[in-house]
């Protein structure tokens, strides 16, 4: 087997099968922990190491790192089952060597989220914000100083923060103040916008992520479930201007039969020619199962749109392994 470290796991470079969520990310949730962000009783994925299950703090923190180890391991032992197996993310060549002990680079920062959008592929209720007792939920402010304490943040590091649409969250100026001199990667509907983004975008400590999922404002409304289109494009233009260092991306999450059309392949590939992102990133929702896109329509669409992009000289990014395989014909497996 492979040798293990304490709670370390060093690999021989090029012989292990990974995915990134496992080799870099801390999944921080008001719940717990969790390896990966898929957390839906529906898929087979990593349970989150609930709070309300341990003891205190510390104790959640080493079942955590128990659990990844062993998942760790487990992929890449045929004799032994894990909940990652068949997940379309995993890879071969994936991990870096890790370095003792094993520390990560990104921390997903997702508590009591609050959105503005109802959209139709969401699993999160976000959609109105409601009173809790915190009492009851994870301090992540105190458990990422615990993990400082206890060496497992690279030197290196961003927070991913997935708290629904930071633009409305009722904490906004709090997490602001916390996070105005670490790198932020901000999913954002961009619905709102946000002068402090703006400055984080021009020094360079923040990447946005807009997901459109659409080339037509019908197709926006369809799937978004809000009338915000002309707005979210007005703020992705604010947020264009000036000199800046940090990232805007662009995001079509493709959906069979919803927004897999000509008009949506045009439109999207006419908007992301005109607002020049840094990145524009095609992917599948993982809530979809992966032979509703082997069809004709869908195919066609993907590679129309891929192309397109690549047409006008942008920096693309086919994150979804699904979109791979049908731009490149491979089969169905």
């Amino acid at each position: 087997g492979l040798p293990q470290h304490g709670y370390c796991y060093i690999f021989e470079r090029g012989s292990t099968l990974g995915c990134w969520s496992l080799n870099n990310k801390i999944q921080l949730l008001d719940r717990g922990m969790a390896c990966c962000c898929w957390d839906n009783s529906w898929q087979n994925v990593p349970p989150v190491v609930h709070l309300k299950d341990c003891d205190n703090y510390d104790d959640m923190i080493e079942a955590f790192w128990t659990q990844h180890g062993a998942i760790m391991l487990g992929v890449n032992d045929p004799n032994v089952d894990t909940p990652c197996d068949d997940c379309v993310y995993l890879n071969e060549n994936n991990f870096k060597e890790a370095s003792l002990p094993f520390k990560m680079s990104v921390l997903g920062w997702t508590e009591n989220g609050v959105c503005n959008f109802n959209c139709t592929y969401c699993i999160d209720e976000l959609h109105s914000w409601k009173e809790v007792d915190r009492d009851k939920y994870v301090d992540i402010f105190k458990l990422y100083d615990l993990l400082k304490q206890k060496d497992r943040i690279a030197e290196e590091w961003s927070i991913h923060f997935g708290a629904g649409e930071l633009g409305v969250h009722p904490d906004k100026k709090k997490y602001f103040e916390y996070f105005r001199d670490v790198p932020v990667v901000l999913p954002t509907n961009a619905s709102v916008y946000m002068p402090e983004i703006h400055d984080k975008l021009i020094d360079g400590t923040a990447e946005i992520i807009v997901s459109i999922d659409a080339g037509t404002e019908e197709t926006f409304k369809k799937i978004r479930r809000t009338d915000m289109y002309n707005r979210v494009i007005d703020n992705l233009k604010k947020y264009s201007t000036g000199i800046r260092r940090g990232k805007i991306a662009l995001k079509y999450i493709v959906f069979p039969g919803e927004n897999d059309n000509n008009d949506d392949a045009i439109g999207f590939v006419t908007l992301c020619t005109d607002l020049s992102p840094d990145e524009v990133i095609i992917d599948h929702h993982y809530r979809c199962p992966t032979e509703l896109f082997y069809n004709d329509n869908t195919v066609n669409f993907a590679i129309k749109l891929v192309e397109g992009i690549r047409l006008h000289g942008l920096n693309l990014n086919v994150r979804s392994p699904v979109i791979r395989k049908i731009i490149n014909g491979d089969d169905f497996k």
